[in-house]
């Protein structure tokens, strides 16, 4: 049987790095968010149609970015129970090079 702790760990630390890049980003992207709802706020000009759409396209936005994170940590898990599962090494047998007369 093959052991696949090596590659278990690999996809454990390429999930964790995800995880982290992640939460960096959407922190990133939290700030600019409260930004531009500053300036909404304070910008009386702009009419209350852009103001529900801009809602709108924040609602959007996380919904889509906690869609991604679960499919993708849904996915780190399948490999790595795919990963865990026992492999049973096979023997192949090499075909005989006489030839026969």
């Amino acid at each position: 049987m093959y052991d696949n702790k090596a590659l278990i760990q690999a996809v454990d630390y390429q999930k964790s790095l995800f995880e982290n890049s992640f939460t960096f980003l959407d922190a990133a992207q939290q700030q600019g968010q409260r930004l531009v709802d500053q300036v909404f706020e304070n910008n009386t000009l702009l009419p209350e149609n852009t103001r529900e759409s801009y809602t709108q396209w924040v609602d959007y936005v996380k919904q889509s970015t906690e869609t991604y994170k679960e499919y993708v940590a849904t996915n780190f898990d399948k490999v790595r129970e795919y990963l865990s599962e026992p492999v049973v090494a096979t023997t192949v047998k090499a075909k005989s090079t006489k030839k026969s007369e």
